[in-house]
């Protein structure tokens, strides 16, 4: 099956690419917290691409339709906060 993009491919790979981020820089401290840590114990380092894409596809369905006027970084911190550290 196809992947559908709620707001478009380049809106979803910006997202995804922010959400890849957020990820790495936890996952290389020397003692990763949250989803991170679960998604890399449960699944290994292959367990962390699907957590960016999970993410990347709850964020963009949580902002459909959405027009960013300079916020989205914000809405990006504010959202990878509450995600990967429930």
């Amino acid at each position: 099956m196809a992947k559908r993009f709620t707001n478009g491919f380049h809106s979803w790979r910006d997202t995804f690419f922010e959400m890849a981020q957020a990820i790495t820089i936890e996952w290389t401290k020397d003692n990763p917290q949250g989803l991170v840590k679960e998604y890399q114990e449960a699944q290994g380092h292959a367990g962390l691409y699907d957590l960016a894409e999970l993410l990347s596809d709850k964020f963009e369905k949580q902002h459909k339709g959405r027009e960013w006027d300079g916020e989205f970084f914000e809405e990006v911190e504010v959202f990878v906060q509450k995600e990967l550290f429930p």
